[in-house]
């Protein structure tokens, strides 16, 4: 399912540092990520959020989590569904899956040398984006792919869209040296309920 994708997708990019080794795709900000999280929401009131269990955590933008990114939902977690011309069997169509999510990073207490490091950090997950070695995926989604459409670079614009209206509880100003950082992307993949060969 498209969990599996997604917790592959953040495993990955938390792990590009360290699997770019030599690329010279893109230098290496020198910044790492503590944590990564999948598949959140984004409520219209309450801002990025979570299920966990029984319950609605808040999981977007916050100063106490350290460097961290999470992959959501672009919309209201719709997954569009498309017939495959290439029937699996007599028995199974396969369906492509859609989804339209967005990678928020979040890097805290970066040295602001040059002014560039926003563009730098961006060029840097972006990179891991297109790069994704989909050969090591195990899941029963075939093809995936993932198609770019936008980014965004400028830190208080991405505080405040991924932040709901009523949320008051957090700070809405964070100093400089922190940059955030969002990518929008479509998310492809092929699916027809048996594992793959």
């Amino acid at each position: 399912m498209i969990t599996d994708l997604t917790n592959y997708i953040v495993d990955w990019v938390l792990a590009w540092p360290d699997v770019s080794g030599d690329c010279l795709l893109s230098e290496d900000p020198g910044v790492d990520w503590d944590d990564g999280l999948q598949l959140a929401y984004k409520d219209p009131e309450k801002g990025v959020i979570l299920k966990n269990s029984d319950e609605f955590e808040y999981s977007g933008i916050d100063d106490r989590r350290g460097n961290f990114i999470y992959l959501r939902h672009l919309d209201d977690e719709k997954l569009t569904h498309n017939p495959v011309k290439q029937r699996v069997s007599s028995c199974i169509q396969s369906v492509q899956v859609v989804a339209t999510l967005r990678l928020v990073s979040v890097i805290r207490n970066v040295a602001v040398v040059t002014g560039l490091e926003r563009y730098e950090i961006e060029e840097f997950i972006r990179n891991a984006l297109l790069n994704i070695d989909w050969g090591a995926y195990t899941g029963d989604e075939s093809n995936p792919e993932i198609e770019l459409t936008m980014s965004w670079v400028n830190s208080p614009q991405i505080l405040d869209e991924e932040r709901g209206p009523k949320d008051t509880k957090r700070s809405r100003v964070f100093g400089k040296e922190n940059i955030f950082t969002a990518i929008d992307f479509i998310l492809r993949f092929n699916y027809h309920g048996e594992p793959k060969d």
